[in-house]
Parts: structure tokens; C-alpha cells; sequence
């Protein structure tokens, strides 16, 4: 597929079928994000600012779709940084934002 067909088929997704978009971006889309004065990767609040980024998808959980090694990630880097960070229901290890 040459590059100009991928980005047509992207802006398709992203306006027609931003659910299956989202999923399939996962860390990949740009969010905005307290800190940035631009929209950036979920990746990188996620791998440089794991607390942060834990209670901004507590607050917005269906803004990226998380597979669930990287909520698991998530909840242990959160838990070995500042385990009072974490909510009761995930210190449980129920992970309800699955």
C-alpha cells in the first residue's frame, strides 16, 4: 500500500470508526496531557509519568484502550512508586477499568 492510500484509509477509520481506530492505536494515539503544550503518544506519560498517567485513565477510561499486559504494567509500576497512588479496588488486583 503506497503512503497516500494508508493515510486515506487512516482518516476513514479516524472518522467513521474511531472506536476500532482507538483499539487499534492503543499507546499510539495522541492524547493531551497535563504537562505537554501539545497532543503526545499515550506512550510516553505512560513510560515517563506512570502515577500521572494511571490517575488520568482512571478519570478517562475510555480514551485509550489498554491491553491488559500494560494495565497490569501499569497498576505494578504504579504500585512500586507509590503504592498509596493506587485505588482500593486495584491494590485488590480487580483492575475494574478492564
Amino acid at each position: 500500500m503506497d503512503k497516500n492510500s494508508y493515510k486515506v484509509l487512516m482518516s476513514r477509520l479516524r472518522n467513521h470508526h474511531y472506536d476500532y481506530f482507538k483499539k487499534s492505536l492503543g499507546l499510539n494515539l495522541l492524547i493531551t496531557f497535563d504537562g505537554y503544550d501539545t497532543p503526545v503518544n499515550a506512550s510516553i506519560p505512560y513510560k515517563n509519568n506512570p502515577i500521572e498517567f494511571y490517575k488520568w485513565i482512571c478519570d478517562n477510561p475510555d480514551e485509550v484502550i489498554l491491553s491488559f499486559r500494560e494495565k497490569v504494567e501499569l497498576v505494578n509500576k504504579v504500585y512500586l512508586l507509590k503504592p498509596s497512588a493506587l485505588k482500593s479496588i486495584h491494590r485488590k488486583c480487580n483492575l475494574p477499568f478492564l
